[in-house]
């Protein structure tokens, strides 16, 4: 997704995207089994974001986790390399995806009625630069 931004006088294209959608797709995800964050951040880049920082990842783990939507543990079972910390959704964190699906429905028939709107409009002739 990209958006306009003005920089000192100058217009740009810049990516965007919707604010904190990291969020809720680290619940869906932990929904379907507890995880580490090198498998979270595998499967974010395979289900929707082509590149994915680490940083902002674990940052919102410990949000989620600091407002008890998320609980860690270390795995020092593995013999693989290093402990890890794994996540799982808690009971609340189930609950508080349900509301972030209920918003990002009632979000999405916003964008709908926007979009219809401008096509509308484009069909109208009424869209032309001035």
């Amino acid at each position: 997704m990209y958006r306009w931004r003005h920089r000192r006088g100058r217009e740009c294209f810049v990516s965007g995207g919707i604010f904190r959608f990291l969020e809720p797709w680290l619940l869906l995800i932990l929904h379907q089994g507890k995880s580490h964050g090198y498998e979270l951040i595998k499967e974010l880049k395979k289900l929707v974001f082509e590149e994915v920082a680490p940083g902002p990842v674990y940052r919102m783990l410990r949000e989620l986790e600091e407002w008890g939507f998320v609980s860690s543990t270390w795995d020092t079972a593995s013999a693989a390399g290093p402990a890890r910390r794994v996540y799982c959704l808690t009971e609340t964190g189930h609950y508080y995806l349900k509301e972030w699906v209920k918003h990002l429905r009632q979000t999405k028939g916003v964008i709908e009625k926007f979009l219809d709107y401008y096509e509308k409009h484009m069909e109208e002739g009424k869209g032309e630069y001035h």
